[in-house]
């Protein structure tokens, strides 16, 4: 089986999407011509939000993600002097999670460390609310910029977000975490986190994050 995936940039305001798959030699070929952006839209199925600007079967197949997760992170594009714990690139005893756009939401990959262990085997509690925390809180500002039509996302905090611990973390595989976002209104958005591992869902969480406005101590924390 061959699969190939390319990009094509068309004009200025344009690019193309071309899919190929099949036996060779007579792959069959799909093309999807959309205007320009940086991420597939975070907006749809939330109230007031409207449609991805990429075709479902295109976002569903994961062929958008795939060209996007090989490039920034959300992180690294809009904050790289971030000293944040857990997101920020800049922080290098940090855990620098790196989350990239899926439809409605953002999906990273976390390798654990010796050092995040709780007990032999077994990841911490308290890193397990961070890598949710964060995650749900990019989510949340990538949300906002697109409801706002920017360029950049607001610097977001967290306002509640609770975390149900569903079975033990192993420590040396991939923890593998998806958002959601539930619902935006103005200048906040609930979101929702699965986290797991092995195919079992290890963690889930929900939060409320909000844009935080100038004056606030976090304004510049991105930045």
């Amino acid at each position: 089986m061959l699969t190939l995936s390319v990009l094509v940039r068309f004009c200025r305001e344009s690019f193309f999407f071309l899919a190929f798959s099949g036996m060779r030699p007579s792959p069959s070929a799909q093309a999807v011509m959309v205007p320009r952006a940086d991420y597939p839209s975070l907006k749809e199925p939330c109230k007031g939000l409207r449609r991805s600007q990429f075709s479902q079967s295109t976002l569903k197949g994961g062929r958008f993600s795939a060209v996007l997760m090989a490039d920034e992170s959300v992180q690294e594009r809009h904050a790289p002097n971030s000293i944040c714990f857990g997101c920020g690139p800049a922080n290098e005893e940090g855990l620098k999670i790196r989350s990239f756009p899926i439809e409605n939401g953002l999906k990273m990959t976390f390798e654990t460390l010796d050092s995040h262990q709780a007990f032999p085997g077994m990841i911490n509690g308290g890193i397990i609310g961070t890598l949710l925390d964060c995650h749900g809180n990019w989510t949340a500002a990538m949300a906002i910029m697109d409801e706002r039509g920017e360029q950049h996302p607001p610097c977001t905090v967290t306002a509640r977000y609770t975390v149900k611990l569903r079975r033990p973390t192993p420590h040396g595989v991939p923890l593998e975490i998806t958002s959601q976002v539930e619902s935006i209104e103005g200048d906040r958005a609930e979101i929702s986190m699965t986290l797991t591992a092995n195919g079992e869902v290890c963690a889930q969480g929900d939060g409320l994050f909000v844009a935080v406005k100038e004056g606030h101590p976090a304004w510049h924390r991105w930045h």
